[in-house]
C-alpha cells in the first residue's frame, strides 16, 4: 500500500514520519468503504480464513487503531493508547 500511495521508487522507512500513517490508514479506510459491499458479496460463501482475517482487518482493526491513534495518542493519554493499541 505505501508504494501504491507514495512512489514506488521509495524505501520504505524503519520508522515511517506520522502523516504518512495517517494518510495510508485514512486513504485505505476511505478506499474500503468504498468497494466493501461488492468485495463480501464477491466472497460471500468462502470460508478461507486468510480472507476473513483481511475482511476483519479492513472492518475492524484498522479503523479502530485509526481512531485510538487520532484520539488517545493526540490527547497525550500516550500509557492509555500502547496498552489499546496491544490490546487490539
Amino acid at each position: 500500500m505505501f508504494y501504491n500511495i507514495f512512489e514506488a521508487k521509495k524505501i520504505l522507512a524503519k520508522k515511517l514520519k506520522p502523516w504518512r500513517i495517517n494518510l495510508s490508514l485514512e486513504l485505505l479506510q476511505k478506499g474500503w468503504k468504498i468497494i466493501r459491499i461488492q468485495i463480501i458479496n464477491k466472497f460471500r460463501n468462502i470460508k478461507n480464513p486468510k480472507y476473513q482475517t483481511l475482511i476483519d482487518l479492513l472492518n475492524n482493526t484498522i479503523p479502530a487503531a485509526f481512531n485510538i491513534y487520532a484520539i488517545l495518542f493526540h490527547s497525550g493519554v500516550f500509557n492509555k493508547y500502547i496498552k489499546t493499541i496491544f490490546r487490539i
